[in-house]
C-alpha cells in the first residue's frame, strides 16, 4: 500500500530547497526548463496571493523522509505546479495529488481547475482523463533572442561532443533584423573550444546570410536546416559548405520536447 511507504503533509517552512531539487530533477530536460532556487519557488508559488502554507501537499518518503511529490494549488483554480518523482507507483502518487486538488477546489466553489501537463507525461495524462480533466489545446508561444552569439555558443556548448570533427570559423551575417540584433559576429569552432567574436576584423571560412526569424525556426527544430538553404532562408557562402553548416545547424538544434508550469508564467 503506499500509505505504508510514503506520508502525506502539508508545507512547511524549511521545505524550499527540497522542492526546487525535485523540479530540477524532474523537469530539467525539457526545453524551456527554469532552474529552481528555493527563492525562486518561492517568488513564483509560495508567495502568490491565492496560495496557503495548507494548499501546498507534498508526499514524502516515512524512512528516508524524501519528498517525492508535491502540488501546488491555487485558490484562483490554478494547479501552479504539479511534480512527482519517476517512482514505481508514480500513477498512485499523481491521483492522490490530484484528487486532494478536487477537495480543495471543492471547499472554496472554485469551478475549473487547470493544470500543464507534459505531453510526453503519458501516466499524469491518463490519470487527469480518469478524474475528468479535460484535454485543452497547447498554448502558443512567441520565443525571441536578443543575443544570438551567445544562444548559438550555448547550444554549440551543449551539442560539443556531437562536433568531434567540425572546426570552422563563421561568420553570421543579419539582413532585416530590428535594432537590437548585433548586424555580424563570428562563431568560431576549433577542437572544444569555442568562442563568440563581435569586434575586430577576423578570418572566417564561412559565411551565413539570414534573417532573425529563420534561423530561430531553425535553431528550435521548426524548419530542417537543409530546406532553410535550398529556399534561400539561409544563404551559405561558399556554397559547397552547405551541407556541412546544414549538418551542425541539425546537431545543435533544440529537439527536447516543450514544457512550462503555470507558476513560471500564471
Amino acid at each position: 500500500m503506499i500509505e505504508e511507504k510514503y506520508r502525506i503533509r502539508n508545507y512547511s517552512y524549511g521545505d524550499d530547497e527540497a522542492i526546487a531539487k525535485l523540479f530540477n530533477e524532474t523537469y530539467k530536460d525539457y526545453a524551456g526548463f527554469v532552474p529552481r532556487t528555493a527563492s525562486y519557488w518561492r517568488w513564483c508559488c509560495f508567495d502568490r496571493p491565492d496560495v496557503e502554507k495548507n494548499n501546498i501537499v507534498i508526499l514524502e518518503d516515512k524512512r528516508s523522509k524524501e519528498i517525492v511529490a508535491y502540488v501546488v494549488l491555487g485558490k484562483s483554480g490554478n494547479i501552479w505546479e504539479l511534480c512527482v518523482k519517476p517512482v514505481v507507483e508514480k500513477r498512485k502518487i499523481v491521483t492522490m495529488l490530484l484528487e486532494k486538488a478536487l477537495e480543495h477546489a471543492e471547499r472554496n466553489n472554485v469551478e475549473m481547475l487547470m493544470v500543464n501537463v507534459p505531453f510526453e507525461d503519458k501516466i499524469t495524462r491518463e490519470v487527469c482523463e480518469e478524474l475528468g480533466f479535460g484535454d485543452f489545446s497547447v498554448t502558443s508561444m512567441q520565443i525571441g533572442a536578443l543575443d544570438f552569439g551567445q544562444l548559438l555558443k550555448a547550444l554549440t556548448e551543449r551539442s560539443i561532443e556531437h562536433l568531434k570533427d567540425f572546426n570552422e570559423t563563421m561568420l553570421f551575417f543579419f539582413i532585416e533584423k530590428p535594432p537590437w540584433i548585433t548586424e555580424k559576429f563570428i562563431l568560431k569552432i576549433s577542437g572544444k573550444e569555442i568562442r563568440i567574436i563581435s569586434k575586430g576584423d577576423v578570418e572566417y571560412n564561412v559565411k551565413i546570410i539570414t534573417k532573425p526569424r529563420p534561423l530561430m525556426t531553425v535553431l528550435f527544430g521548426l524548419r530542417n536546416p537543409l530546406e532553410a538553404i535550398i529556399l534561400r532562408k539561409l544563404k551559405i557562402e561558399p556554397w559547397w559548405k552547405a551541407l556541412k553548416i546544414a549538418k551542425f545547424l541539425s546537431v545543435i538544434a533544440v529537439k527536447d520536447p516543450w514544457y512550462y508550469p503555470r507558476a513560471d508564467f500564471g
